[in-house]
């Protein structure tokens, strides 16, 4: 400590040095993970608001029938 505030030690400066690299490190990991997590058998289907009540549920049980090994997922969209 000192007048003008806490300072941290050189040690500290080093730590903070290295789990920033860390942290940075394991998002990209996590990130890559996930990727590939994704790529496999999951589709991900993002429609505009108001679609999904224009397309028919049979095109969707359709595609489940004819890909059982497939997860899929639908999100409604907001409109920009």
């Amino acid at each position: 400590r000192s007048s003008k505030g806490v300072e941290p030690t050189a040690t500290a400066k080093i730590l903070y040095s290295y789990s920033e690299r860390l942290i940075d490190y394991f998002t990209l990991l996590h990130t890559a993970i996930q990727n590939e997590k994704e790529k496999q058998n999951h589709l991900k289907i993002y429609l505009a608001r108001g679609v999904l009540k224009a397309l028919s549920f049979d095109f969707l049980h359709d595609f489940q029938c004819a890909y059982p090994e497939v997860e899929f997922s639908w999100k409604e969209m907001a409109n920009q």
